[in-house]
């Protein structure tokens, strides 16, 4: 974006316990990292794209139990509410893609095991009405069914990043091709996969695989103590011992 590289992320508070979308900007002059979207809730994994001239983002807000769609004012900074195309679903990683004239939305349901069960919803405008698909969920394999970042297309035909989850969350990605969508139908075929390396900083895990023209991110784990996060976990598990 006017020469910089922009990178929206997950900025978690373990105090809080809560996340907020953040902008990180690579360039010339960089800010410090700053928080451009907090509907309130938990919001994760902001799903940046552009469409119709403009760009737009999805943050997971599945506390919500809805999917929110904002478009840039000003980008990165300024954003709107514009629709929420998806009400009383508590859907995760949510990810859409305008594919053969239509728009799909991949996403998992909280409810239903966040790792396990893919659906798909579809609309013929991105603020228009969406619909569940027929088959939902589509999919079930802990192994290749939550988004894993920016679907693509490769000589016409289209591809899904998705987590593998079989050991942990975020463990690895696969790649799916996408073999038949339509309002129907659905059929993907695990092609890749892509596993974090042991010897990089990042060696726990690889959750998301993101990509604008020649620009690839790569969201990498490594599993590390945090004083806050133990004292709070420690404090929920006691209250439930104390309930029970």
């Amino acid at each position: 974006h006017n020469g910089d590289l922009v990178v929206l992320v997950e900025e978690f508070d373990y105090v809080r316990n809560r996340g907020v979308i953040s902008a990180l900007s690579f360039g010339v002059d960089d800010p410090p990292p700053r928080v451009v979207i907090d509907p309130g809730v938990h919001s994760s994994y902001p799903y940046l794209f552009e469409a119709e001239g403009e760009i737009w983002c999805i943050p997971e807000t599945y506390q919500a139990r809805e999917v929110r769609l904002y478009r840039a004012l000003q980008f990165p900074d300024k954003w709107e509410h514009v629709a929420t195309p998806i009400k009383g679903l508590a859907a995760r990683d949510s990810t859409a893609i305008l594919h053969q004239g239509r728009w799909w939305m991949f996403l998992t349901d909280q409810d239903a095991g966040p790792n396990t069960k893919l659906r798909i919803w579809h609309a013929s405008r991105l603020t228009g009405e969406w619909k569940p698909h027929l088959l939902n969920p589509v999919k079930t394999d802990v192994r290749s069914s939550r988004p894993a970042g920016t679907p693509f297309v490769v000589d016409g035909v289209l591809y899904r990043p998705a987590q593998d989850c079989s050991h942990s969350y975020g463990g690895a990605i696969v790649i799916n091709r996408v073999d038949d969508l339509t309002a129907t139908t659905y059929t993907e075929v695990a092609v890749s996969r892509i596993e974090p390396q042991e010897y990089s900083p990042f060696p726990d895990g690889i959750h998301t695989v993101c990509a604008v023209g020649d620009t690839t991110v790569v969201d990498g784990r490594r599993d590390v103590f945090i004083a806050a996060a133990f004292r709070r976990e420690l404090r929920s598990r006691l209250a439930r011992l104390v309930r029970s």
